[in-house]
């Protein structure tokens, strides 16, 4: 069963991120600012709709019998899963802007790409699960993997509606 979370676009933790992870990282804000530049809101009126997508049992079941490389399974679950929560993200904001709600998927905007961050590493310019951490979905582990209430075999997804 998936996970359904909110936080507000004005929750410190996004600026938080982004004095961690660095200046190219977007807030929700931003991130709203960069798919409707005409329109001026205050983060306090944004809203971050997280989820989690977790695993099935099958194909966690398949992955834990593999020992070098992850099962021909998980290695799907992978690549179509990404591909479902793709059409997730622009469903729900297309579903939220068809009723009167603007709202924008972060990473399926033009902009969205990696960077290079100088703290961490590889990092990208909105990250899906850090908006289900400040949605609280999860907590981070030691290996910065998401941890969530249902175990970090998922994927996850964010959408911000005005």
């Amino acid at each position: 069963m998936p996970l359904v979370g909110f936080s507000r676009g004005d929750d410190p933790l996004y600026e938080k991120l982004k004095a961690d992870i660095g200046s190219f990282y977007w807030t929700p804000a931003e991130a709203f600012g960069l798919a409707f530049p005409e329109m001026t809101v205050r983060p306090s009126e944004l809203s971050v709709i997280a989820w989690v997508l977790p695993q099935t049992a099958a194909t966690k079941a398949d992955n834990r019998r593999r020992r070098k490389y992850g099962s021909e399974r998980w290695a799907r679950t992978r690549f179509y899963g990404e591909f479902f929560n793709d059409h997730l993200r622009r469903h729900v904001a297309e579903s939220l802007n068809k009723i009167g709600y603007e709202a924008v998927a972060p990473t399926l905007l033009p902009d969205w790409r990696a960077h290079m961050s100088e703290r961490f590493g590889f990092a990208s310019n909105w990250s899906e699960r850090h908006g289900a951490f400040v949605s609280g979905l999860g907590t981070f582990g030691l290996c910065d993997g998401l941890i969530t209430p249902l175990g970090k075999a998922m994927r996850c997804g964010t959408s911000s509606p005005a």
